[in-house]
């Protein structure tokens, strides 16, 4: 007796005259199952030897993934910064795992199995791919021209692979993913409904260490203070920065649900959502994730008439509060302390004057990967012996300058050009048939700015939980100008298919 016949009879007994106990056998057994299993979880969780439950976790992901791509990719995304704190990362040297392994983290578990099923699915003429685009060409000349400069890396060319791997490889990949997976209009409301969700977990986080102090998921080597009065938001990403470029580029997505939905209730729910993001935005004290914040207002009020109804009064007033506040404000611990400190100004000043000569020693193939606080040590610094502090450029241009030479940073601006150009494209010839209309594409090119602007005074490449979202958003909503328009009957058969309705 197969199980699917077994759930039927169970079916029939539960409208016949023994229901009421058909239904409390059924349910005792499935809460002994619960117990006994949650149980044997909890002995895993607080055992020595966590591979079981790492396994588990594994076999959940992929499980998903390869019953449903889609599904396994948004669940991967959504959760992947919680990855290392339940036990999802098997890392060298920690929890028992032997020295000199390879690391297995569940991005690179899921990565390689999103390709391996892809690559079939492709291969056995089940699935066809997206047509390429320029911006696909331009994210594939980046990584091969990124490759001469591996060998080169002063730690040994394993360290560059597996950082160029995190960094850069797995980013464009969700980039393709996302582009050749989120296809139709029930899609990409699916799409940004994880969006959503992403921002409402994280809000939760951060609004919850900024008014309490208590840091959730802490990583364990952070400073958790700013300045003498400004706490640092380092739970579950580790860095202010990260928390506000995230948020800054997922806020237009929020804002642009909660203009769309048309339930009241789960448009008060939004609003609610969205104002938290915000919130948090404020108690990162980070002035790029501010200044993207900013540029994500800019784009959004001109470009998105919904936003102007519901956004402009917002920010009229606050402009008039910040105006007649302005004395007080400034003598503020978030504008003395961090809006004005000169330190950070004063470093990237500083690396930009001494950097140029470094670069023009071989401006076309770079110096090597990630070598910056090695060669800047050693001829801008004059220090024979490497010291303990990692010194960074904090500019991702000019760190993908340094690195790969103008080989990889002609290809790595034309990403950006083209994802703008793209993003305004489909501004212009929006695509309804495939749920992108022109506040979606507007809300793309917004978050862009946010990414943009962190990418200007830090090293992106370092943020990997921002530059997967970064990616994620591209593939997301800018897939639609690569695929053909289709009829209502085939998006829904799609969707179907896709979300196995």
């Amino acid at each position: 007796m197969t199980a699917h016949s077994v759930v039927q009879r169970a079916a029939r007994l539960g409208h016949g005259r023994g229901a009421p106990w058909v239904r409390r056998a059924w349910t005792a057994l499935i809460a002994s199952l619960a117990v006994v299993g949650g149980r044997g979880l909890g002995k895993l969780l607080v055992g020595e030897n966590i591979i079981p439950v790492t396994l588990f976790g594994w076999m959940f992901y992929l499980g998903t993934i390869v019953m449903n791509p889609l599904l396994g990719l948004l669940l991967w995304i959504s959760t992947a910064p919680y990855a290392r704190f339940f036990y999802l990362d098997l890392v060298s040297g920690q929890k028992g795992i032997p020295d000199g392994i390879p690391d297995l983290t569940l991005t690179r578990m899921c990565a390689l199995g999103l390709v391996a099923l892809l690559t079939a699915q492709v291969a056995t003429g089940q699935r066809r791919l997206v047509r390429f685009n320029l911006l696909d060409w331009a994210m594939i000349a980046f990584l091969v021209a990124t490759l001469p400069s591996l060998p080169l890396h002063y730690r040994g060319m394993t360290k560059a692979v597996v950082l160029m791997t995190e960094g850069w490889v797995i980013p464009i990949l969700i980039y393709f993913f996302a582009k050749n997976l989120v296809r139709t209009r029930a899609q990409r409301r699916l799409f940004v409904a994880v969006l959503v969700f992403i921002a409402l977990h994280l809000a939760v986080i951060a609004l919850h260490e900024s008014l309490t102090g208590d840091i959730w998921f802490y990583p364990g080597d952070r400073l958790a203070t700013y300045s003498r009065s400004l706490h640092r938001l380092i739970g579950l990403l580790g860095s202010a920065s990260t928390f506000g470029t995230t948020f800054a580029m997922l806020f237009p997505f929020v804002a642009w649900a909660a203009f769309e939905v048309k339930n009241s209730a789960l448009k008060l729910i939004l609003f609610v959502i969205m104002n938290a993001v915000a919130l948090s935005i404020f108690f990162t004290y980070n002035r790029a994730s501010y200044l993207g914040f900013a540029w994500a207002l800019l784009v959004l009020l001109p470009l998105y008439p919904r936003a102007r109804r519901y956004l402009l009064p917002i920010v009229l007033v606050g402009v008039v509060i910040v105006a007649l506040q302005w004395n007080s404000l400034q003598s503020s611990a978030v504008v003395a302390e961090r809006i004005k400190a000169q330190g950070p100004v004063e470093y990237r000043a500083e690396v930009l004057h001494k950097v140029w000569p470094l670069i023009f020693k071989s401006p076309i193939l770079g110096r090597g990967f990630d070598n910056f606080s090695y060669i800047y040590e050693r001829e801008a610094l004059g220090h024979l012996e490497l010291s303990p502090v990692y010194y960074f450029p904090h500019n991702t241009f000019i760190y993908v300058w340094f690195s790969s030479g103008l080989l990889a940073l002609i290809p790595f601006v034309g990403i950006h050009l083209l994802v703008v150009w793209n993003c305004w494209q489909l501004y212009r010839h929006p695509r309804p048939d495939r749920g992108v209309e022109k506040g979606l594409a507007a809300c793309m090119l917004a978050a862009w700015g946010a990414y943009l602007m962190q990418s200007l005074v830090t090293d992106t490449i370092f943020a990997y939980y921002v530059t997967m979202t970064f990616f994620f958003l591209a593939g997301g909503v800018l897939g639609a100008r690569s695929q053909r328009r289709l009829s209502d009957e085939e998006s829904r058969l799609i969707t179907e298919s896709a979300l196995g309705w």
